[in-house]
């Protein structure tokens, strides 16, 4: 699961037709108080993500895909950083 979302995310930005890097990451980040409220969108986005990667491991964990000990929360924050890094 975390490779195909890996892969996905290769994909997706390396696209020759298509613009690099990901306007979600890196979107408003150097912004100062009049882009506050867009900065503010892409963060709620970019958690919403996460937390959608979250619920999958979570689900994956209770049918026996992953382990009972593996930790939903830290596996979707680690491939989300990833993700967002080759993003970047």
């Amino acid at each position: 699961m975390a490779t195909a979302i890996l892969a996905g995310t290769v994909r997706t930005t390396t696209r020759r037709a298509y613009p690099h890097g990901c306007m979600g990451v890196q979107g408003a980040l150097a912004a100062g108080n009049s882009g506050r409220e867009v900065r503010d969108l892409l963060a709620a986005w970019r958690n919403d993500g996460c937390s959608g990667v979250r619920e999958r491991f979570r689900r994956a964990v209770d049918e026996g895909d992953l382990p009972p000990q593996a930790d939903p929360g830290l596996l979707a924050r680690y491939v989300t950083t990833l993700a967002f890094g080759i993003a970047v």
